[in-house]
């Protein structure tokens, strides 16, 4: 910093030597939307400004020429007035990572800067746009517990930069964690110090070399990583093509444009009248192809820090899901699935939000996947779910009915409510979870934990009150699950052990415990789940470094 220069609030708590620039067309990529709005509106107003050019009759007075060369000064001169705006935002955005936090700072005249703690950082993400893939550019998605508002992004960023930073942001929030539970020396640092991202791969080593002695430290980062399942191109299309909602939008959206084009042939009714209806219908398989292109070559992999997942076709993702932070699983098989062997795996993840741009489904972790690989997903998430026989309760929960292997079922009264349903809904609590089956065109089953209990609720409306029955909500961080028309006495039994349960309820699986788990898990299927109801609970938190009290 210039000597005698009075250091702002902006630029307070880093050195300016520790910030880092952002690639320079950052700022271009932030505001492109602005601009092109603006040029798509001087175009499509060109016609008209032409005929009041000739009509003001300025073309005959100064010449064609000239008055294209003034409109043309006047775009070239916007352009420039761009890019210098674009250049002294550039150079007054930055990131820095220190010991203690990511830094960012941006802005010209009204400045900010945001920090995120180290030991608070839960997943660092990498996402690649459409135009950022074509010139090489990326962004990194910071996610902070405490909220939505904590998370913020880094980028534009060189791809071979963007895993730099990455892995010097795990290793530096790893450290920082260990530090704060009094596992590692208040002067440790297993990061990259100060400079630019990816020149300081020796520090690294030697951080990594210092913590060494700490479990689960001694590997770096991207060592621990392995591919659970990956999902065919040719699976994701014929599961789209295979959902009830997917077939209805596809056959609406071909029967308006069928109708416009009868309605341009037999009616006399001009094309252009009919465009935005052909619009509109081809809209609707917009949803369809946007599920595809999300999801194409989704790739699950377990990985020190979690589960690490990569997708998309035009643009990608690589995002990092924190099994500490899944807060309950559900399983679904749409109705033509079944005969296909096919499921989809969704869960609730606590403290993350994707951008309001955003469209992906970050709540996936198995779009469509096999028997074997949904189990695959439950037990990376789920290793002991308290039961015996957990392949067995887990599959007679996705497509069973009745009161078998402990599930409590609707009464025969509720019928009148879940006509359909009422046969397959029903819950199970074990010493560890509580199990909830619901669905009859499209079957779901979901897990959720004592200890990731917020509150529950019992609820009794008077239709329900009428025929004797209730409902229990499970309330979770971010959403939550919920099962109605229990027997009134007995949903009123369940609500008093699930409160008594979660209660007393500390189940913990730290992160090393998890690694050493699922690192090995990952190539075995539901043989995990049969060896850990056969031998001495490998799956179990307590062979694995966690508590359950």
């Amino acid at each position: 910093m210039a000597k005698g220069r009075k250091e702002t609030a902006v630029e307070s708590g880093v050195a300016e030597s520790e910030w880092r620039s952002l690639h320079p067309v950052t700022p271009l990529a932030k505001t492109w939307a602005v601009f092109a709005a603006f040029f798509a509106f001087i175009f499509y107003q060109f016609a008209d400004v032409l005929k009041e050019l000739t009509t003001l009759g300025l073309i005959e007075t100064y010449g064609p020429a000239v008055v294209f060369l003034v409109i043309a000064a006047g775009i070239l001169l916007i352009v420039v007035a761009a890019g210098i705006y674009s250049w002294i935002a550039w150079r007054k955005m930055g990131f820095a990572i220190t010991h203690d936090a990511v830094y960012y700072r941006e802005g010209i005249l009204f400045r900010s800067q945001r920090h995120a703690r180290l030991d608070r950082i839960q997943a660092v993400n990498i996402t690649h746009p459409l135009i950022g893939r074509i010139l090489g550019l990326g962004r990194i998605d910071i996610e902070v517990a405490g909220g939505t508002d904590s998370n913020f992004q880094l980028g534009l960023l060189k791809t071979q930069q963007l895993e730099d930073v990455r892995r010097e942001v795990l290793s530096e929030s790893r450290t920082a964690k260990l530090r704060k539970a009094g596992k590692l020396d208040a002067d440790a640092t297993g990061g990259v110090p100060g400079g630019e991202a990816g020149v300081a791969s020796t520090a690294l080593e030697d951080g990594q070399a210092r913590i060494g002695q700490v479990p689960g430290l001694c590997a770096s980062i991207d060592d621990l990583e392995q591919i659970i399942y990956k999902v065919p191109a040719g699976r994701l299309v014929a599961s789209l093509a295979l959902n009830m909602g997917i077939i209805f939008s596809i056959l609406v959206g071909l029967a308006i444009a069928a109708g416009s084009l009868v309605g341009t042939l037999l009616e006399g009714v001009s094309f252009a009248a009919m465009i935005p209806a052909v619009v509109g219908g081809l809209a609707l398989f917009a949803y369809p192809f946007n599920q595809f292109a999300n999801n194409f070559g989704f790739t699950a992999f377990v990985t020190h820090d979690g589960i690490r997942v990569r997708s998309g076709l035009l643009s990608t993702r690589a995002q990092t899901i924190p099994v500490q932070r899944i807060h309950a699983v559900t399983v679904s098989q749409p109705f033509f699935w079944r005969f296909f062997g096919w499921y989809r795996v969704k869960i609730i993840q606590a403290g993350f939000a994707a951008n309001a741009q955003d469209k992906v489904e970050h709540d996936l972790l198995l779009p469509v996947g096999t028997r074997e690989e949904m189990l695959q997903a439950l037990w990376m998430v789920y290793p002991d779910l308290g039961v015996s026989n957990p392949v067995e309760t887990i599959m007679y929960g996705i497509e069973g009915e009745g009161e078998m292997l402990g599930f409590s079922q609707n009464p025969q009264r509720s019928r009148l409510f879940d006509p359909l349903v009422w046969r397959r809904r029903s819950i199970k609590l074990t010493d560890v979870a509580i199990l909830l089956r619901d669905g009859f065109l499209t079957r779901s089953f979901s897990v959720l934990t004592y200890d990731r209990l917020q509150s529950t609720l019992i609820s009794q409306g008077p239709w329900d009150r009428k025929k004797d029955l209730a409902g229990i909500h499970f309330h979770l961080v971010e959403s939550g699950l919920y099962i109605e028309h229990l027997d009134t006495a007995l949903a009123s039994s369940l609500y008093t052990e699930i409160t008594r349960c979660a209660s007393i309820s500390r189940q913990k699986e730290s992160q090393e415990a998890w690694a050493a788990r699922a690192v090995p898990g990952a190539s075995q299927t539901h043989s995990a789940y049969e060896s850990s109801a056969a031998g001495g609970e490998p799956g179990s938190l307590e062979q694995n470094g966690g508590e359950h009290q």
